[in-house]
This record gives C-alpha cells, sequence and structure tokens, in this order.
C-alpha cells in the first residue's frame, strides 16, 4: 500500500498529524515521503500533490512562527542564538512560499 495512492494520502495524513504535535521533522519526513509515492505513480501535477504541498508549506509556517516566537523571548544578550533562529525562521518562511507557490502552480496548470 506504501507506493500507491492511498500510501500518499496516508503519508500526508501523518504529515498533518505530525505538524499538530509539532513535531516538525517527523512531519516533514511524511510529507517527503508522500511525495516520493507521488513520483512513483505520476501524480507529482494532480490536486492531490497540490495538497500535500499546501499541508507542508502550512507546516513551515507554523514552524516558521514558532521559531520567530522563541527567538523573541530570548534574551537578546544571546547574540549568537539570536542570529541562527533569525536565519531559521528565514529559512521556513521561504521553503513555505516555494511549497504554496508549486501548489498553486499546479492548480492553475490542472484548470487550464
Amino acid at each position: 500500500m506504501q507506493d500507491t495512492e492511498e500510501g500518499a494520502k496516508t503519508y500526508n495524513n501523518l504529515g498533518l498529524l505530525h505538524s499538530l504535535r509539532s513535531d516538525f521533522a517527523v512531519s516533514a519526513e511524511m510529507f517527503e515521503a508522500a511525495g516520493r509515492v507521488r513520483t512513483l505513480t505520476g501524480t507529482l501535477k494532480m490536486p492531490m500533490n497540490a495538497r500535500r504541498l499546501y499541508n507542508f508549506g502550512s507546516m513551515r509556517l507554523k514552524q516558521g512562527r514558532i521559531a520567530r516566537e522563541a527567538l523573541q523571548e530570548k534574551a537578546v544578550s544571546d547574540a549568537q542564538y539570536v542570529s541562527q533562529t533569525a536565519t531559521e525562521d528565514s529559512q521556513f518562511f521561504t521553503q513555505a512560499a516555494e511549497l504554496l507557490r508549486e501548489a498553486v502552480d499546479i492548480l492553475e496548470e490542472y484548470d487550464s
């Protein structure tokens, strides 16, 4: 079942579950596993893959917000932590924007 449409949906749902738990590393693994299945099944340009990308992008936005909140709570005196976290949250937001753009592109292409 892993390499089927149902497997891809299951991985996507597990990605959502782990995102809700703020377990971002496992969430990303699940969304990426769903993407590998979609590659194998030739469904990367289908709306269900856009949904996966949207969910993955939403997870990265949540991860970036949490990183930014942690940055704001941390004492400004710890400049190394502040610099590292600022870079991390920017990377999460950038990746989220890329994933969401890809999802929109798929849907626009599918509708035309």
